[in-house]
């Protein structure tokens, strides 16, 4: 009797043999901007704090209605008419500030019928906000607000002939630098790592604008006028840099690197031949691997699915991606993955201008990381049990199928009983992180 017992507890579990799993992509169906973009050409996505989804890019149409420099869509894709600035230009780049307002710098030379010289501030509803003003003209590529509520423009200033403008909150200039930026991450302590098409490609600003002579990096381009186009900072501030490189410190980088905080390359980051073609975006995960997006064909000697990988920490090649067309990425804080820029193509479905993917719930890959779980019964009704072979912290968080959480929180021990009789029927996927990674199981609720 026991052993017949012992027997349907087995054939009644979710074995799970896992790890802290870089799982595949598909499209977020959640997310549905219908016709999308016409004549789509977005170079920049910002997330707001209540989910909304601020695009910039050249003027155009979504969906039918016709919109200039920028619009913003609710968290399903559709949308959001009570938004709708009016710039007689196109747009390369937004910042957020916490209130809601938000500075948007580009080409354009009007918004809502005022002069605004290629870079304003916008209420949260779109209207101009007449406590910015300054006094440059320009074209822009990038912009930043560091903690102190400085202003950073990076882009062609016109008069006199600078490349990166930092104003106080009240658009006063307070400082200038001769190099454009072509991208901007402000860091936590509050400097701004630029990239640029300027020698010596990478620099870092203090947030009163003077340069940080701390850092210095030696970056060779194969050509003059290409550089660093993306950088995203890891937690411990080493920048991760991608755009038309050549080499770091005179190793061979290219087309992406990474770079110690005193601007030296990292070389624990070894992405050997590197990327056969430019690199317009790159975003760090939370578990250190990189996407990184761009016009390249191969990754060190391998041939990708697509422009598009994600790179181990150490700078292998984890997996491709058959998706093409990407100019800037956003994670979210649900893990999903905003991509913008032109006709954006993912295993032949093809959305304009705008597409948001997610975790494959479904799968996961293998790794020396090997950690056995179970949980049972599966399908369940009233009472999950989930079993570790360890009886540390951990914490665990239950999503459904498309990936929306339903419950967390923090446990120890070896053993959870998790009531599930008020979920509806249907497949859910427990995670738990502990201090070797995350590790999933699915099971079904009846």
């Amino acid at each position: 009797m026991i052993n017949k017992m012992r027997t349907v507890v087995l054939a009644s579990t979710a074995l799970f043999i896992a790890r802290a799993a870089a799982q595949t992509f598909i499209i977020d169906p959640s997310f549905d901007p219908g016709p999308g973009f016409i004549a789509p050409f977005n170079t920049q996505v910002a997330l707001q704090p209540d989910g909304k989804i601020l695009v910039v890019g050249y003027s155009g149409g979504f969906n039918g209605s016709l919109y200039e420099g920028i619009t913003r869509l609710n968290p399903d894709g559709t949308r959001d008419l009570t938004f709708a600035p009016a710039m007689d230009g196109g747009t390369a780049s937004v910042a957020l500030l916490p209130d809601g307002r938000m500075i948007v710098a580009g080409s354009a030379q009007t918004c809502n019928g005022e002069l605004i010289h290629g870079i304003t501030r916008l209420l949260a509803n779109g209207s101009n906000d007449p406590s910015f003003a300054h006094s440059t003209d320009g074209w822009f590529f990038s912009t930043a607000i560091t903690p102190n509520g400085n202003i950073f423009a990076g882009g062609t200033v016109f008069s006199p002939l600078e490349g990166t403008v930092v104003y106080d909150a009240s658009g006063t200039t307070i400082a200038q630098e001769p190099r454009t930026a072509d991208c901007m991450q402000v860091q936590s302590d509050g400097n701004v790592m630029m990239g640029s098409r300027d020698e010596p490609y990478a620099l870092r600003l203090l947030q009163n604008g003077g340069q940080d002579l701390t850092f210095s990096a030696n970056i060779a381009v194969p050509v003059v006028g290409p550089g660093v186009w993306d950088i995203t900072l890891l937690p411990d501030e080493r920048a991760l840099i991608a755009g038309v490189l050549d080499s770091v410190d005179h190793q061979s980088r290219a087309n992406i690197a990474r770079l110690n905080t005193n601007g030296s390359l990292d070389t624990s980051f070894d992405p050997g031949s590197g990327l056969n073609g430019e690199a317009s975006a790159v975003l760090l995960l939370p578990d250190g691997d990189a996407l990184v997006a761009g016009t390249f064909t191969t990754y060190n000697g391998s041939a990708l699915n697509g422009p598009f990988a994600r790179i181990n920490n150490d700078g292998t090649l984890d997996t491709s991606y058959a998706i093409s067309g990407v100019r800037d990425m956003l994670r979210q804080p649900d893990g999903k993955i905003m991509l913008v820029g032109e006709w954006i193509t993912f295993d032949g479905i093809t959305e304009n201008g705008v597409m948001r993917i997610m975790p494959d719930i479904n799968t996961s890959a293998p790794s020396a990381h090997m950690v056995t779980f179970s949980a049972w019964p599966n399908p369940a009704s009233e009472l999950l049990t989930i079993q570790r072979n360890t009886d540390g912290p951990f914490q665990w968080i239950l999503t459904d199928a498309m990936g929306r959480t339903v419950k967390q929180a923090s446990a120890s021990g070896s053993h959870l009983k998790l009531p599930i009789d008020g979920l509806e029927p249907g497949t859910y996927t427990m995670r738990v992180t502990d201090e070797r990674g995350s590790h999933v199981v699915r099971f079904t609720k009846e």
